[in-house]
């Protein structure tokens, strides 16, 4: 932030070193005063998602927790316990719901017996884990595999272009560049794979006193 030159967002950053800005939530810590004054700074305001984290100085009142809420946005304090049955809250959206999940059809995202019923697989077992916390049921199909890639008037096939088209709510899974960052939300990242290449070797050569 200009105004605190000892802040540097890692959101503003040039890609890939950065995610949207108003796809992060920040985290500020400090004394309350020093919080809602960073609140007040223009460049912070723009932030969709922003918590402050007082920490009491010794025998003190407990730590709160500010954010903005309602409109125009006004500032508001929580105690631990308000602000944890707040984060749990949110999560609600995810119980008791049917989702359609689209999907590549590579081994790694599912394995299938010979019959075609999904047995596992990073993707289907991320997806069926979270189903089942959630008391949810889903949907695993593979239509929107084919063209990833956006078209010449901007619009997507592929996953990408299932999601802006409300034809899957989960695509499991495509990673974040940077022209897709704008049209998804992109979880942190849900898996890391090791990749290895194998390439010929060079057909030219250098003579000796080359």
């Amino acid at each position: 932030y200009p105004s605190f030159k000892y802040f540097q967002l890692r959101s503003l950053l040039q890609f890939p070193f950065n995610t949207h800005p108003q796809l992060v939530h920040h985290i500020f810590i400090g004394q309350e005063t020093f919080i809602q004054s960073i609140f007040q700074k223009p460049d912070v305001k723009i932030l969709q998602y922003k918590t402050g984290i007082a920490i009491p100085k010794e025998n003190q009142t407990p730590i709160i927790f500010l954010q903005e809420r309602g409109f125009p946005p006004k500032l508001t304090a929580f105690k631990t316990e308000q602000y944890c049955a707040e984060r749990q809250g949110r999560f609600q959206i995810l119980r008791q719901r049917h989702f359609v999940i689209s999907s590549f059809t590579l081994k790694l995202q599912v394995v299938r017996d010979p019959s075609g019923k999904p047995l596992g697989g990073v993707g289907y077992s991320f997806i069926k884990t979270l189903a089942q916390y959630y008391n949810s049921t889903f949907d695993f199909s593979h239509e929107g595999v084919k063209n990833n890639k956006q078209m010449s008037n901007g619009s997507w096939n592929g996953l990408i272009g299932a999601l802006i088209d409300s034809r899957a709510d989960i695509a499991v899974w495509i990673g974040n560049t940077e022209k897709r960052n704008p049209y998804a939300d992109f979880t942190t990242p849900a898996v890391n794979v090791p990749m290895v290449f194998f390439t010929s070797l060079p057909r030219a050569t250098v003579k000796w006193n080359g």
